[in-house]
C-alpha cells in the first residue's frame, strides 16, 4: 500500500512538471457546433494525445452559462477568464486562441488562430454591421500584439492577414483543417437517415452550413431554379438560420421553388456522412471562405462539389470541383448543371485529394510550432 501512495504521488509531481497550455475555446460554448466549433474540438481532441504538456481549456466568463458542451469534451479541466490576469511563468507557458482572441495577459506566450477576415474581404455587399466590424477589428489587432506566432488556416487567410493588417508573413504559418474519417467510410445507416429527413439517395442537392447572407443563399436558390437540375434533383439547405436572411422564404416563394426545396435544421455531426453521401452534388457558391471545412467533407464523401471562385474554397477543393462566380445566378447555374455528370474517375481524384488531410496532421504542425515559440522564449 506504500508503495502504490508513494507512485501515486510521484505520478502527480511529474504531471505537475509538465509544461502546460491554454487553449482559449469560448467558440466551444454552443450546443450547435459549426466549422469553427468543430476545428476546435477536433484539434484538441488530437493535440491532448500529446503527453508532453497538460491542457487547460480557457473560455471568456460571459459564456459560464453554455459552458458544459466544452466540459462534456474537453479532456482536462475548464477556466472561466475576465479581463487582465497575471500568471506566473511556471505555471502557464502558453495560450493558443483559437478563434482570433486572446486574453489580455502578460506573461504566457501566446499563438492565436485566425480562419477568415471575409466581412473585409467581401465588398460588393455588407454582410456584418458596422457593431460587428468595430468589435471585431479591435479584437484582431489586440489578438495579433500579443501573439507571438499566427496560424493562418489557409495560405489566402494569411494573404489577407498580411495586406488588411499589415503583418510580416514570417509571423504567420498555414496550417490547414483536417478530415473527420468517418467521412471516408460508406455510413451503414445512411437509409435511415434519409428517410428520417425524408429525402431519397443521389435525388438532391446539398448546401449544408450557415444559413446567412454571407453564404449567398440568395443566389443559390436563384441559381437553382435557373437550373436544368432542378427538374430532376430537388434542393436542400440545412443549418441554423442566421444573419440576414429573413427574407429568403419570400425569395423561395417568388422563384415557385416552395415544392422543390427542403429546408433541414442545425443537423448533429452524426447525419452529416449520410446526407452528403446521398446527395448528387455539394453546392457551396459562397461570397469568400478562410478554409470551407465542407468542400473538404463534400469530397471525401465522394460527392461532386460547387464553389465559389472567391476566397479560399478553390484552394481547399485543390482544382477538384466545378467553379462558379458568386455573384452571377446564371454562372452558379451552369455550375449545378455539370455536378450529376461527374465521372468516377474525378470523383475518386476528390477523395483522394481530400485524404491527405487529417486532424493529426493538424495537430503536429501545431505542437511543432508551440516547439518553436516556447523555444525563442527560453533562450
Amino acid at each position: 500500500m506504500r508503495v502504490q501512495t508513494e507512485l501515486f504521488w510521484e505520478l502527480v509531481v511529474m504531471s505537475l512538471e509538465k509544461p502546460q497550455i491554454a487553449l482559449e475555446l469560448s467558440a466551444s460554448c454552443t450546443f450547435e457546433p459549426t466549422g469553427v466549433s468543430r476545428y476546435a474540438q477536433r484539434l484538441t481532441l488530437a493535440l491532448a494525445q500529446c503527453q508532453e504538456y497538460r491542457w487547460l481549456g480557457l473560455y471568456r466568463s460571459s459564456r459560464f452559462k453554455k459552458r458544459s458542451p466544452l466540459q462534456s469534451w474537453f479532456p482536462g479541466p475548464t477556466q472561466a477568464y475576465a479581463g487582465p490576469f497575471r500568471f506566473g511563468r511556471g505555471q502557464l507557458q502558453l495560450v493558443h486562441g483559437l478563434d482570433g482572441q486572446l486574453p489580455g495577459w502578460s506573461n504566457p506566450a501566446m499563438v492565436v488562430t485566425f480562419h477568415d477576415l471575409a466581412p473585409w474581404k467581401i465588398t460588393k455587399e455588407s454582410v456584418a454591421s458596422e457593431r460587428f466590424l468595430a468589435t471585431k477589428t479591435k479584437q484582431y489587432t489586440q489578438a495579433l500584439a500579443q501573439a507571438a506566432q499566427v496560424v493562418s488556416v489557409s495560405q489566402t487567410t494569411k494573404n489577407d492577414l498580411v495586406e488588411l493588417f499589415q503583418l510580416d508573413p514570417a509571423r504567420i504559418t498555414v496550417i490547414p483543417l483536417g478530415l473527420e474519417e468517418s467521412l471516408l467510410q460508406k455510413d451503414p445507416l445512411g437509409t435511415q437517415v434519409l428517410e428520417r429527413h425524408r429525402l431519397k439517395p443521389k435525388g438532391y442537392l446539398l448546401y449544408l452550413g450557415s444559413l446567412s447572407k454571407r453564404k449567398n443563399l440568395f443566389r443559390l436558390v436563384e441559381g437553382y431554379a435557373k437550373s436544368a437540375a432542378r427538374k430532376s434533383y430537388r434542393l436542400v439547405l440545412a443549418g441554423e438560420l442566421s444573419w440576414g436572411i429573413e427574407s429568403l422564404a419570400q425569395k423561395v416563394q417568388d422563384l415557385g421553388l416552395e415544392r422543390d426545396l427542403t429546408l433541414l435544421p442545425y443537423l448533429p455531426e452524426a447525419d452529416l456522412p449520410a446526407l452528403y453521401q446521398g446527395a448528387v452534388g455539394f453546392l457551396y457558391p459562397t461570397l469568400y471562405e478562410g478554409f470551407g471545412l465542407p468542400v473538404l467533407e463534400s469530397m471525401a464523401a465522394g460527392t461532386p462539389i460547387l464553389v465559389g471562385n472567391l476566397g479560399a474554397a478553390p484552394e481547399t477543393a485543390g482544382g477538384h470541383g466545378v467553379l462558379c462566380d458568386p455573384y452571377e445566378a446564371e454562372s452558379i447555374a451552369a455550375g449545378i448543371d455539370q455536378l450529376p455528370a461527374f465521372g468516377a474517375d474525378r470523383i475518386e481524384a476528390a477523395r483522394t485529394h481530400a485524404q491527405s488531410y487529417s486532424w493529426e496532421k493538424t495537430a503536429a504542425a501545431t505542437l511543432a510550432l508551440y516547439g518553436q515559440v516556447l523555444g525563442r522564449r527560453d533562450r
